[in-house]
């Protein structure tokens, strides 16, 4: 199984290292999260692998559209806490998966994401 990490907060390395702490089981301990009996943390990350999110917008800050580099940087930092998948959840514009109508996406931000893959 994957958990697919949806946190939209997140704006550093240091918060996804966090929010991959909780994926990995801290949640089990109770701390503000949910309990299943007899299942440790270590059972949860043996079997359920991470993936980690990046949103194109700010919440935090009335959901402001992210510079290209900001984008760049949260892939980057998300690749390097994730078991696998780092997947980018965008608002603003089109990737060419869907016909949203939305503006296509500007070639900075295709550029700054694969630039954060390595490819």
């Amino acid at each position: 199984m994957i958990d697919g990490g949806e946190f939209y907060d997140a704006r550093s390395a240091a918060d996804y290292r966090a929010f991959r702490v909780w994926q990995d089981g801290a949640f089990l301990e109770g701390d503000g999260g949910f309990l299943a009996p007899g299942l440790t943390p270590e059972d949860y990350d043996a079997a359920v692998s991470s993936a980690l999110a990046v949103y194109d917008r700010d919440q935090l800050s009335g959901y402001e559209v992210l510079a290209p580099e900001t984008v760049g940087e949260l892939v980057r930092d998300a690749l390097a806490e994730t078991d696998e998948y780092v997947w980018l959840y965008t608002e603003e514009h089109e990737w060419g998966a869907s016909a949203s109508g939305k503006p296509p996406v500007p070639e900075e931000y295709v550029d700054a994401v694969r630039a954060a893959g390595g490819g």
